[in-house]
């Protein structure tokens, strides 16, 4: 964009989240779920990779998970 004076916009997640972003709690952290996130049928927790393709098995389904176990 030459000649443009718009300032760069930190990096977004896949979420749409902003990286680093905070909320009146505080600092997100990785050891954060959303109670609401939790509660949806689509967010399995921690989940290996191996297990995804038993879950997914349709154009268009989809999941969250977490990588990591959370010690919290």
């Amino acid at each position: 964009m030459a000649g443009s004076s718009e300032k760069p916009t930190p990096n977004k997640s896949k979420s749409g989240s902003r990286e680093g972003a905070s909320t009146s709690d505080g600092p997100v952290t990785q050891n954060k779920i959303d109670p609401w996130i939790a509660s949806q049928s689509y967010y399995h927790g921690y989940l290996p990779r191996q297990d995804i393709p038993s879950i997914l098995s349709q154009h268009g389904d989809f999941l969250v998970r977490s990588t990591e176990v959370l010690h919290v």
